[in-house]
């Protein structure tokens, strides 16, 4: 469980800042980011935050799913109880516009 979560935090530290475009997300209790592209029916997502922990499951999200059609969220294992609901809402919202 540790090397998990210090693998996450490495992540997160990674993307920090990088992404941080437009209004944070609102109703989050920490400020973040998630913006996305669609190109050519493939998902590109830049997401940021100011917590370390959802930036760096934001960041495993991302390094799975760019290039898809779809974000697929079962790939982790009860990631919806680490995110806050309305970012999975958001992430769900992007699946419909593919």
């Amino acid at each position: 469980m540790v090397d998990k979560l210090q693998y996450i935090l490495k992540k997160g530290r990674q993307i920090r800042g990088m992404y941080r475009k437009g209004e944070p997300i609102k109703e989050c209790s920490v400020s973040t980011w998630v913006n996305a592209e669609i190109i050519e029916g493939k998902i590109y997502l830049y997401p940021d935050s100011d917590s370390i922990v959802v930036a760096g499951i934001l960041a495993l999200i991302k390094e799975h799913n760019d290039g898809k059609e779809n974000i697929d969220l079962s790939y982790f294992k009860d990631i919806k109880s680490f995110l806050p609901e309305n970012i999975v809402t958001l992430l769900d919202r992007l699946n419909g516009m593919v």
